[in-house]
């Protein structure tokens, strides 16, 4: 595994392209987000998507969510998005809140649900940003973690537990030991459903809501 840190040394073209051939190559790699490191690879590819499920000890039934660039991009995903959706997103994107939508895309291996949901985040990390930016393929968006464990930010606890699984861990030290992860929503059922609370509280993503979409909240 090789591991580089997001630091003023570190040239950032290099490593952007080299996390990208990784991605294209179809492996998974260790990436950081906002709030916490994410396993990250080409969700449109099978082959690695099926790699990904095994380093989490999953199978393909539990989708994971996918990064995207803004609403726009992922809108293309969502069916029956409601009006003042993009305001609403606006207000959280680029950030740690994860959208779940239905979508009319229902053939995707692991990542849309057995109901046809799919999850979307727009991260703020400026590294993934840009990553995302230079992709043609939807990217992972999955948390650093066996299924059903609590995900890890120590980089020893996580180079041990993906030796051997990941060559590619992008480090990065302003990561804080008490990170907590996205807050997560859902519009799938036509209307806001507060799914998991994260590092937006629920009382500011209904403020919004009611501000700027027409759904009521649940």
């Amino acid at each position: 595994m090789t591991i580089f840190t997001l630091d003023s040394n570190t040239d950032m073209r290099l490593l952007k392209e080299e996390a990208l051939d990784q991605i294209i190559a179809g492996k998974v790699i260790l990436i950081p987000t906002e709030t916490q490191y994410c396993l990250c690879c080409n969700s449109e590819k099978v082959t690695a998507m099926k790699a990904l499920n095994r380093i989490k000890k999953r199978d393909g039934s539990i989708p994971t969510a996918v990064f995207v660039r803004n609403w726009e991009h992922a809108s293309v995903l969502v069916e029956n998005a409601p009006l003042g959706m993009q305001t609403f997103l606006n207000r959280f994107w680029p950030g740690p809140l994860t959208l779940v939508a239905k979508t009319d895309r229902p053939e995707w291996y692991g990542v849309v649900s057995e109901s046809g949901d799919v999850g979307l985040r727009c991260s703020s990390h400026p590294f993934l940003r840009e990553l995302v930016s230079m992709s043609f393929h939807y990217l992972t968006a999955t948390s650093a973690n066996v299924h059903g464990m609590v995900p890890s930010i120590d980089p020893g606890t996580l180079t041990n537990w993906l030796a051997g699984d990941i060559e590619l861990f992008i480090f990065d030290p302003t990561i804080k030991k008490d990170a907590v992860p996205s807050t997560v929503i859902s519009i799938a059922e036509r209307k806001l459903q507060i799914l998991r609370e994260g590092a937006i509280e629920f009382s500011e993503i209904e403020r919004v809501w009611r501000k700027t979409v027409a759904w009521r909240v649940v």
